[in-house]
């Protein structure tokens, strides 16, 4: 999915990415990273659909900040999907 901008996200649309990793043995299955604006905050948060839940919620007053959080998630993602059972923890500590 392309970046929206500022206006999409006013109007209510989703940035939306999800990690999935198909079959293989790894703890990390479905995680879902979005980046939306409600209520002229800018908020990014992660959840894995599976027993983890929310991994972290965070709101950011410019979309720049929103977009750079996003960003980093993603890449670490992507990067560490066999990360370790209490991974919401580090994801918590290492991309802030």
């Amino acid at each position: 999915m392309e970046k929206l901008n500022a206006d999409q996200l006013a109007c209510g649309y989703t940035q939306r990415w999800t990690c999935e990793h198909g079959n293989k043995p790894i703890r990390l299955r479905n995680v879902t990273l979005q980046l939306w604006m409600e209520h002229g905050a800018y908020h990014v948060r992660a959840h894995d659909h599976g027993k983890i839940g929310r991994i972290f919620w965070d709101s950011f007053r410019t979309l720049t900040e929103a977009r750079k959080r996003y960003s980093t998630a993603k890449r670490e993602l992507r990067e560490n999907p066999d990360l370790p059972e209490d991974w919401s923890a580090l994801m918590r500590q290492g991309l802030r």
